[in-house]
């Protein structure tokens, strides 16, 4: 019963509801699991009786060759577009890995230049006695961390470039310039709002259009199944046999005018033998063949049924990975759009904190060590605002390539 009322919200072209959001449903462990069973859909399938196809179906499935074969350049097509969308989202995803790279040089660079700045300073405190020599050492281990990290970010840069070269069929050695990310628009919440893009998606997600066809196409087979014409199968050999009894027709009136009617020849009573078998064949391939298509009006169908429920099955599930899919991708944005603005902040009060810092360096109140810390800190603010920046970039293409037909 429930299947039904499925069908009928889809022809209706009406999304199915579940619990509101506003309901609290407690459970057990062992009761959600067992509700789990319950109403997982993959294992519906199970419950179904197993028809398979007899072989009297068989001999007239050819009928619907056109029919199943459209089915089949359907599911290419979506496998095509599909793997399409999966290169394009790698090539998005490798080339703002690739901008992340070039942005973290630059920051680290920065960084560099910063530390090598306050090595000089506390190399001239050190000289004049304001700083000890264990703030020298540390201002000089900062430095060589600070050229490590640098040249090993330059590292994976390189390495991200080669592979990308490949797939652009360039030489691996070809400087690659992408253009810088810019600032980042963010989506208005009406724009990845859950409830509506999962309505949407359920009626007119590309990834559905398989699904739907096959429901459409076993419908139609079950129509055409209940009242079969032809031979199916045994028409090629009805036709052999016919066309076999033609020819030893044609020999025997050849043979026929020299022939005594009373005495014929061996020859005639070998052609008229082969005559009566040949059409006796013919007789009981028509007969086979006539019993075959009476029970393949009954059995194809019911085979088709089955298989129609299953197709509505994988349908819904389909349906439900796609409203699942509109859900996290809403909270993604949400959660996003918190951290960049958390980041934003960060990187502010850490320039002003290290800054802060350098004053009280200067004036003698904290060691060099302390001011690595602060200007680490400036350093992997920045360095995470922009991971966010670039991974929130990512995410607004996934979700646009998922809006096409997509899934992730």
């Amino acid at each position: 019963m429930k299947k039904r009322i499925l069908v009928i919200c889809l022809a209706l072209a009406i999304p199915t509801m579940t619990v509101l959001a506003s309901e609290t449903v407690r459970l057990s462990i062992s009761e959600a699991v067992n509700e789990i069973l319950e109403k997982d859909t993959s294992l519906e399938k199970f419950d179904l009786d197993e028809v398979k196809l007899t072989s009297a179906a068989n001999a007239f499935m050819g009928s619907f060759s056109d029919e199943l074969e459209e089915l089949q350049e359907v599911q290419q097509e979506y496998a095509e577009q599909s793997t399409q969308w999966g290169v394009e989202y790698k090539a998005y995803s490798m080339l703002y890995n690739y901008l992340k790279l070039e942005e973290t040089v630059k920051l680290q660079e920065e960084n560099l230049e910063i530390t090598e700045k306050d090595e000089n300073i506390v190399g001239m405190k050190y000289d004049e006695g304001l700083a000890s020599k264990q703030d020298l050492i540390q201002a000089e281990m900062s430095v060589s961390n600070a050229k490590l990290s640098l040249e090993s970010t330059k590292q994976s840069l390189k390495s991200l470039k080669y592979e990308l070269n490949q797939m652009l069929d360039q030489d691996l050695l070809t400087t690659l310039n992408i253009d810088e990310l810019g600032d980042i628009t963010r989506l208005k919440s009406s724009e990845y709002n859950a409830e509506k893009i999962a309505d949407e998606m359920k009626l007119g997600h590309k990834s559905l259009i398989f699904y739907r066809f096959v429901m459409e196409t076993y419908e139609e087979i079950i129509e055409e199944a209940e009242d079969l014409t032809g031979y199916g199968s045994y028409a090629l050999s009805i036709s052999s046999a016919e066309a076999a009894k033609t020819e030893i027709e044609e020999q025997i009136m050849i043979l026929e005018p020299t022939e005594d009617p009373d005495n014929p020849s061996d020859q005639m009573k070998l052609l008229r033998g082969l005559f009566d078998e040949k059409e006796a064949l013919i007789t009981y391939y028509e007969s086979t063949a006539n019993n075959d298509r009476r029970k393949a009006e009954d059995d194809i169908p019911e085979y088709y049924e089955q298989e129609k429920d299953k197709a509505q099955i994988d349908l819904f599930d389909q349906m439900d990975l796609l409203e699942l899919n509109a859900y996290q991708f809403a909270d993604e944005f949400e959660i996003s759009h918190l951290k960049l603005n958390t980041l934003e902040d960060n990187v502010k009060k850490q320039e002003e904190l290290y800054k802060m810092m350098q004053v009280r360096f200067d004036e003698g109140f904290i060691t060099a060590t302390d001011l690595e810390k602060s200007r680490v800190g400036v350093l992997n603010a920045k360095v995470e605002l922009l991971n966010a920046e670039i991974d929130y970039a990512l995410l607004k293409e996934e979700y646009e390539l998922f809006k096409e037909g997509f899934l992730p």
